[in-house]
């Protein structure tokens, strides 16, 4: 490897003479940018090309912008003249994702680590969460097969396009006339995709280093900028007291069929009360009273007898029964409330932030247009979009001050009148607040932390002395879809959110980023939503006229050990009565839902020692986030590598690893392996553990099953590497693992 004489700095496109090598080149060091030429030009570039197979890049920078729009490039390659020849130049790249050019909400704002191999794809590893402004210290690392980045001292768990970090191969070598020269701050001239922030040092090596190098450019970085060392508030916050939190969206009281309800009864208070009653083992209970547009308890805001009234005048329908009861005077949060206190469940409110359900019917005769307000009829202006079919676009824009107030304002009423324990608000329906295109991710998420500090003042104001309310936020359990709802939790833990409550939005999801974000807010109660399904199939128009497949005890259980044992304080449910019929016919059969389940996901002992079912599935793709597994259509000769989160047992027996595909692909032969050990094809089973559920679940046509040693699986994340050996095209959707 030839070592670099001093290097050349490109400052506003003109090419001067820098400090950019090495004074001793030593241990690989093939480029070492002084912090004195970083901070005389805002793009610095080397003299000669490099061409290397492996590579580190170490930088200490401050980013000023990392919310901002577009991609900035911390250490890339820029052109040092005109090319004269074919091939592609890119090599390595240390950058802050952003649109452009990366497609909108595909981990904008986070640090990614990126080699270009001689397969000509980028291979990348990416920090866990987004960049937040202020100085950090990365090193990223290839070493032939691995890539790793390592970010203020934490080594990051996140990759793109190199399932766990593996690329076996070189980085490209460009030919002569293509290739470029190293760069720092940028990768061109006229910095179109700059660093907006500071460099302090930028290092390249022709190796790898290792753990313990590593770890002394940390202390080296530490020392440099005492920024980067950790600080703790003098005094731990208190944590929210529950394990079990059960959400309660009202309008299931009328939708099901339950022991309480026949097919045509009337809505009573008693009704209300058994929601609560049946229950057992719950800590906390969230009512939703509403879509979050009318409201179903005593306001003044927004009377809902006169709503209902003058929408019953508009349009000549008679209210339904809900309507009905608040004209009668009826108190649906006063009745819940009482009837937690008497079943020693804490009461909360949840209101969800912009529902998007029912607007599509919005200035018809139509009988579900009474779910839209007056304030949503009379301002068309601030909805997102025009498209009234689409649910991004016919939600409310948030960007709009009179939005927020308008919601903050119910809140306030609420807290000043209810007795309730504390408050939720659901980001997750629906999951569209901004014009994303208008607005930066800084922007959003300034309004809506300033939003959630609003609402801490309001529960402080109005709590009972002593009391501690507690302020709970659902969102997202993938912190790549946080950027266009605005959502910065360690923000939002700052200005007064106690409970974070993570959602796959209506789904069961075992695998998410509960670890990661157990660590970004360590001060905060974390909480694992579950419900009623793994999967739906495709609807059949209109609300609730999709199959589903029903989650399993074991499937909850083991949701809940693995939530525990990655960090999380409880569990929440969600749609959880949904077991019951409900919708349009064919969906069936119905069941009661688990109930018995309930009191045991607050006992982690317990669930430890369980058989368990671990489930990776095809779900709605809400909101967006780039790199879910399933569906995979696979051709012969494909392969799929699919991370599974485990916290084994100590199983006795094998268990059952199952495929399932969308089509029959009974020609179809598969090759699975976990952990590399190669798992035995065995006979379709049916239900690896016995349970009630019969929907969805497919012809035996549509399974791969493997039996699986336990020996093959570990604590933490498994490999599952999926193949297609032979046959026809296959479409998996649905992967599970019983272990017992």
């Amino acid at each position: 490897m030839k070592r670099l004489a001093p290097g050349l700095c490109l400052l506003a496109g003109v090419v001067t003479t820098a400090h950019c090598a090495p004074r001793v080149a030593r241990d690989g060091l093939v480029m070492n940018w002084s912090a004195k030429a970083l901070r005389d030009a805002a793009v610095v570039g080397g003299p000669e090309p490099l061409r290397l197979e492996t590579v580190t890049l170490d930088a200490l920078f401050r980013a000023d912008d990392a919310g901002g729009r577009g991609l900035q490039i911390i250490a890339g390659t820029m052109s040092a003249g005109a090319t004269t020849g074919e091939g592609n130049p890119r090599q390595w790249v240390l950058e802050i994702r952003g649109h452009p050019p990366e497609k909108r909400g595909e981990f904008e704002g986070f640090l990614s680590f990126g080699v270009f191999g001689q397969d000509m794809r980028w291979h990348f590893a990416l920090s866990d969460a987004r960049l937040r402004n202020g100085w950090h210290h990365a090193v990223g690392t290839f070493d032939g097969d691995q890539l790793r980045l390592t970010l203020d001292g934490k080594l990051q768990r996140r990759f793109i396009d190199a399932p766990f970090g593996e690329y076996h191969g070189s980085i490209n070598a460009p030919p002569d006339g293509v290739i470029q020269v190293p760069s720092a701050g940028g990768n061109s001239a006229t910095n179109a995709h700059g660093l907006r922030g500071a460099l302090e040092w930028l290092r390249i090596y022709d190796r790898a280093l290792d753990d313990d190098e590593v770890r002394r450019h940390v202390r080296l970085a530490r020392r440099r900028v005492p920024e980067l060392r950790e600080a703790r508030d003098a005094a731990e916050r208190p944590k929210p007291p529950y394990r079990v939190i059960f959400s309660n969206d009202t309008t299931n009281i009328l939708s099901c069929i339950s022991p309480y309800h026949h097919k045509g009864q009337p809505f009573s208070e008693e009704m209300i009360r058994e929601t609560v009653n049946e229950v057992e083992g719950v800590d906390a209970h969230m009512l939703q009273p509403g879509l979050g547009w009318i409201p179903w308890w005593k306001s003044e805001e927004y009377p809902a007898p006169q709503h209902y009234l003058a929408w019953a005048d508009e349009t000549g329908n008679r209210p339904d029964p809900f309507g009905q009861y608040m004209i009668d005077g009826g108190d649906m949060v006063a009745v819940f409330i009482d009837q937690c206190r008497k079943r020693d469940q804490a009461p909360f409110v949840s209101l969800r932030l912009n529902d998007g359900h029912h607007l599509e019917n919005v200035g018809t005769d139509h009988r579900l247009s009474v779910y839209c307000s007056k304030f949503y009829v009379d301002h068309p202006e601030y909805r997102i979009g025009p498209d009234m079919r689409s649910w991004d676009q016919h939600v409310h824009n948030w960007a709009e001050p009179e939005v927020r107030e308008h919601k903050l304002a119910f809140i306030r009423e609420i807290c000043q009148n209810y007795d309730i324990d504390g408050f939720e608000l659901d980001f997750m329906r629906h999951t569209s607040l901004f014009r994303l295109d208008e607005t930066t991710f800084e922007e959003r998420s300034r309004i809506i932390t300033g939003f959630v500090a609003q609402v801490r003042e309001v529960l402080d104001a109005t709590a009972n002395p002593g009391q501690r309310r507690w302020l709970c936020a659902r969102v997202p359990c993938f912190l790549a879809a946080h950027d266009g709802l605005g959502i910065d939790l360690r923000d939002m833990v700052d200005a007064g959110l106690d409970m974070v409550n993570l959602s796959a939005y209506y789904f069961t999801q075992q695998q998410t980023d509960l670890p990661i974000i157990r660590e970004l807010v360590p001060d905060a109660g974390v909480y694992l939503e579950m419900t009623h399904t793994t999967s739906v199939g495709p609807s059949r128009g209109g609300y609730d006229s999709f199959s589903y497949i029903r989650t399993t005890d074991e499937q909850f259980q083991t949701g809940a050990h693995l939530a525990y044992e990655r960090g999380a304080d409880g569990v929440s449910l969600f749609n959880f009565v949904y077991f019951r019929e409900h919708g349009t016919p064919g969906r069936g059969p119905f069941n009661e839902p688990p109930l018995h389940v309930l009191p045991r996901l607050g006992q982690p002992e317990w669930l430890a020692r369980q058989p368990q079912g671990y489930v990776v599935a095809e779900t709605w793709n809400r909101p967006a986030t780039p790199d879910r597994p399933f569906p995979k259509t696979f051709e012969a000769g494909d392969t799929l590598a699919v991370a599974l989160d485990m916290a084994p047992l100590d199983a006795t027996g094998d268990g059952v690893l199952r495929l399932m595909a969308k089509e029959d692909m009974s020609g179809c032969e598969w090759s699975v392996r976990m952990n590399g050990i190669e798992l035995q094809a065995i006979a379709y089973v049916h239900k690896p553990i016995e349970h009630p559920y019969e929907a969805a679940l497919g012809e035996p046509g549509q399974y791969a099953c493997f039996s699986c040693d336990p020996g093959s699986v570990r604590d933490g994340l498994n490999r599952v590497d999926i193949t297609l050996t032979s046959g026809d095209k296959a479409t998996v959707r649905y992967l599970d693992v019983t272990m017992k």
